[in-house]
């Protein structure tokens, strides 16, 4: 007989697309809203914060204008966002692990 089949845990990043909001008289800078679908806590790092996500919760960073890297670790796996924050710009993002 074979030997059984193991079950490995794929990190699957879901990403919504882009798009920006019209932006309001004063904003310097745009948003990057994080949606966790993941079953566990995430942590996000971006521009020196460390924010953490409960399960099945979200968060909105407002972040100045300009270009970033986002670290998102889940308990599946992390993954590096490159955002391009602009005036009234918003990045939304829904992260999810699968088991294949």
């Amino acid at each position: 007989m074979g030997q059984p089949m193991k079950r490995v845990s794929i990190f699957l990043l879901l990403l919504a697309s882009d798009f920006s909001v019209l932006a309001h008289a004063g904003t310097k800078g745009g948003y990057f809203e994080v949606n966790n679908n993941s079953g566990g806590s995430i942590t996000v790092m971006v521009d020196d914060q460390k924010i953490r996500i409960a399960p099945t919760s979200s968060t909105t960073i407002e972040l100045p204008r300009g270009t970033y890297k986002a670290q998102i670790s889940t308990m599946c796996g992390s993954v590096t966002e490159k955002l391009n924050i602009r005036n009234g710009s918003r990045k939304v993002a829904t992260y999810s692990c699968v088991q294949y």
